[in-house]
C-alpha cells in the first residue's frame, strides 16, 4: 500500500474548514428545508380548515335540503289524499245525481203516460154542445 501524504497543519486546517463550510452549508439547506416544510404545512392546514368549514356548510345545507325534501314530500302525499278525497266525493255526488236524472226520467215518463191517458179519456166524453148567438 503507498503511504499516505502528510498534510500540513495548515493543510489540516483549510481541509477541516472545508469540512466545516460544507456541513454548516448542509445545516442551512436543512433549515432551508424545515422552514419551507413548515411554511408550507401551515398552508395545508389553513388550507384544511377551509375544506372542513365548506364541509361543515355543506352539510349543513344538505340537511336543510333533506328537510325541505322531506316537506315536500309531505305535502304532495296531503295534496294526493285530499285529491283522492275529493275525486270520490265528486264519483259520490256524480252517482246520486244519475239517480236522480234516472228518477226524474222515469217520473216524467209516469207524468207523459199518465197525461196521454187522460187525453184519451176525454177524447171519448161527448163534446158539450155550444151556444151559437
Amino acid at each position: 500500500l503507498p503511504a499516505r501524504p502528510r498534510l500540513l497543519p495548515q493543510e489540516r486546517l483549510t481541509n477541516s474548514q472545508a469540512q466545516l463550510a460544507s456541513a454548516l452549508d448542509d445545516g442551512m439547506r436543512g433549515a432551508r428545508a424545515t422552514e419551507d416544510a413548515e411554511r408550507r404545512a401551515g398552508e395545508l392546514q389553513a388550507r384544511f380548515g377551509e375544506v372542513q368549514s365548506q364541509l361543515q356548510s355543506a352539510r349543513a345545507e344538505n340537511s336543510k335540503l333533506a328537510a325541505l325534501r322531506q316537506e315536500v314530500e309531505r305535502t304532495c302525499a296531503e295534496q294526493r289524499l285530499r285529491g283522492d278525497h275529493a275525486e270520490a266525493e265528486v264519483r259520490r255526488i256524480s252517482g246520486k245525481a244519475t239517480r236522480m236524472a234516472d228518477a226524474l226520467a222515469q217520473l216524467a215518463n209516469v207524468a207523459q203516460r199518465a197525461v196521454e191517458s187522460e187525453l184519451q179519456a176525454t177524447e171519448h166524453l161527448p163534446s158539450a154542445p155550444t151556444h151559437e148567438t
